[in-house]
């Protein structure tokens, strides 16, 4: 009954997992307190994005713009609810 909730949010991040077997007492753990993260995580996704909109303004002070610092911060909070959520699958 839990899986394909958990199955939504994995593809709602566009994650290529594929979803099979679950760790019961994880998958109700990660249910119960993903709400509870993702409130921090929406917080932090602003101050991301707001971060990410000076850094392409202003741009790096060292002069090496080849790598966006802002993207590789928003691509990195993505990652870290992914692993997040992989903790409930069975590996």
């Amino acid at each position: 009954m839990l899986g394909p909730s958990l199955a939504f949010q994995l593809s709602c991040i566009l994650s290529s997992l594929e979803v099979s077997l679950f760790n019961l007492p994880m998958l109700l753990l990660v249910l119960l307190v993903s709400p509870i993260l993702a409130l921090g995580l929406a917080v932090w996704s602003w101050v991301v994005a707001i971060y990410w909109l000076f850094a392409a303004m202003v741009g790096n002070p060292d002069g090496l713009d080849g790598r966006n610092d802002g993207r590789e911060l928003v691509l990195q909070v993505r990652r870290w609810w992914e692993s997040w959520l992989r903790m409930a699958l069975v590996d």
